[in-house]
This record gives C-alpha cells, sequence and structure tokens, in this order.
C-alpha cells in the first residue's frame, strides 16, 4: 500500500521540524559543561538530527509509477 502524496509531505515537513530541533541542540552543547557529556550529546543530537535529514528526503524523493 502507497502513501500518499500530502501524507509524505507532511512526514517530510515534521522531520525537518525534528532535525531543526536537533541542529539547536547541537549547538546549545557547546556551552559550558565536561568534555565527555559534550562528546555524547554532539553524538546523539548530530545522528538524530542526520537521520531526520535522511528520512526527509526519502519521504520526499520521487517514486518510480508501477
Amino acid at each position: 500500500m502507497r502513501m500518499s502524496a500530502a501524507v509524505r509531505w507532511v512526514g517530510a515537513v515534521a522531520l525537518l521540524a525534528l532535525a531543526g530541533f536537533c541542529a539547536f541542540g547541537f549547538l546549545a552543547t557547546f556551552e559550558l559543561m565536561p568534555s565527555s557529556t559534550r562528546v555524547a550529546w554532539h553524538a546523539v543530537y548530530g545522528i538524530a538530527g542526520a537521520a531526520c535529514l535522511l528520512g526527509a528526503g526519502w519521504l520526499v524523493w520521487p517514486r518510480q509509477r508501477g
């Protein structure tokens, strides 16, 4: 069963919003905190943000008919 284009675009916009949140979280980790904690949060926000961007791209990528 295929998703309609509108549902895919709404999902992509939601994922882009989450990626924006991750970008702000990533920038917030540059504030004063222990180095080990900072690296962990950089990884969490970086991986989650990249996954959201990839998911949004996958949703809006043109599908082949058939």
